[in-house]
């Protein structure tokens, strides 16, 4: 297990140990290889709610490696963005990984396709989403 987080041996999904970046890009990438958005988009909250499970030594190790490429850059843009935006929150160094250039989504990304939401996002997005040409509303990352 990562040092200082819980464990999840009991979840849904069957992991013991929270995701790693490199991890999650994995199983974002079978997720979309099935055809599933949802379940990738799923991976995504999954790893939010893991790095914020965990004390800062058990932040850094599932950050640290680069993850490879999903295949989807609006992903690999997601997934930089979050990791981003998760150490801004915590004042934890950003990986330079982050800033490859594939790890940028042009055209930009509105995650959702609902009436209102582009305005919604181009307001909302965190700072670190807006560069990686991400936009989300201010709900996608308030978890309980």
């Amino acid at each position: 297990m990562h040092n200082n987080c819980p464990d999840h041996g009991d979840s849904e999904s069957g992991y013991a140990e929270p995701l790693s970046a490199r991890e999650l890009a994995h199983n974002v990438k079978v997720a979309l290889d099935a055809g599933s958005s949802k379940e990738a988009w799923r991976w995504i909250m999954q790893f939010l709610d893991d790095f914020r499970s965990c004390v800062a030594s058990g932040q850094v190790p599932l950050i640290t490696e680069r993850p490879e490429l999903t295949g989807d850059r609006r992903y690999d843009a997601a997934i930089a963005a979050l990791v981003e935006h998760l150490c801004a929150s915590v004042s934890m160094t950003i990986p330079q990984w982050t800033s490859d250039p594939e790890r940028f989504s042009e055209p930009w990304w509105f995650v959702a396709e609902l009436p209102g939401y582009r305005w919604s996002a181009l307001r909302d997005s965190p700072i670190s989403f807006k560069r990686h040409g991400v936009f989300i509303t201010k709900r996608e990352l308030d978890r309980v």
